[in-house]
């Protein structure tokens, strides 16, 4: 079994999710006739999801969900000062996110490039895509 399906089967069991549908094993790879029939049902089986998860970042399902991150720099510890005096500490650190993913976490990512993939990230309620740029999650509040 694939990376990407297997790493899929232990983040579903570890949210307490009990089935998984894994769309290149429900429809038959190659066969028009099958995708025909199951294309009608997507929109109904994504927005019926309890959770959409997508490997944005891999190029194929050899890659896996969890990728590495990409690093950023180590945080610098500054004194909080309050009412003039020391008052403990907070610490900051800067991370350079490109404009573009800032405006469309999925920028750049494998998954943008399949067309019913990206469908299927819209359609679903709620979805979680990972990636080497970022985790995004998101919730649609409204239909």
């Amino acid at each position: 079994m694939p990376k990407t399906f297997q790493e899929a089967v232990s983040l579903t069991k570890g949210l307490g999710i009990s089935y998984l549908w894994i769309d290149s094993l429900c429809i038959i790879q190659g066969s028009e006739e099958d995708w025909l029939h199951e294309s009608k049902h997507m929109a109904a089986i994504y927005r019926g999801a309890t959770l959409m998860i997508a490997a944005a970042g891999a190029r194929d399902a050899t890659e896996g969900l969890f990728m590495k991150q990409r690093t950023f720099s180590k945080p610098t510890r500054l004194p909080y000062i309050h009412n003039g005096y020391p008052d403990g500490q907070f610490y900051m650190m800067h991370i350079d996110v490109p404009l573009a993913l800032r405006r469309n976490p999925l920028h750049g990512c494998p998954l943008r490039e399949r067309g019913w993939a990206f469908q299927e990230w819209y359609l679903a309620q709620r979805a979680a895509g990972l990636s080497t740029e970022s985790n995004t999650f998101r919730l649609k509040l409204f239909n």
